[in-house]
């Protein structure tokens, strides 16, 4: 990120991303990338780990979701027991999730 003078109070903000940053955005079509807490698969049988973790953001027709509340459906259960020929580790594992739509793609 680039430091910019708040014209405001005359401050550096460090949150704020330059005029460049953002066109790179722009022409990427990607929102830039957000830190996250998740629960990581590493191994089969093994406790979840939690994690902070890199998310890009939302490309063309996708939004971001903060999550407030999700489930382990049956799934997520078959992978993480290690008996499903198809599960990759390490997996952030859950689709099934409710909350609150925080950006969207351009």
């Amino acid at each position: 990120m680039t430091t910019l003078e708040s014209p405001k109070s005359g401050s550096n903000c460090q949150r704020c991303a330059s005029k460049l940053d953002i066109a790179r955005i722009l022409e990427q079509g990607v929102s830039p990338m957000v830190e996250s807490r998740a629960a990581i698969a590493r191994e089969a049988g093994q406790p979840l780990s939690i994690e902070t973790i890199q998310v890009d953001g939302p490309r063309e027709g996708e939004v971001m979701v903060e999550i407030k509340a999700t489930g382990v459906c049956h799934t997520d259960a078959f992978t993480l027991s290690g008996a499903d020929p198809e599960g990759l580790f390490p997996s952030v594992l859950g689709h099934e999730g409710a909350g609150i739509v925080v950006d969207t793609g351009p």
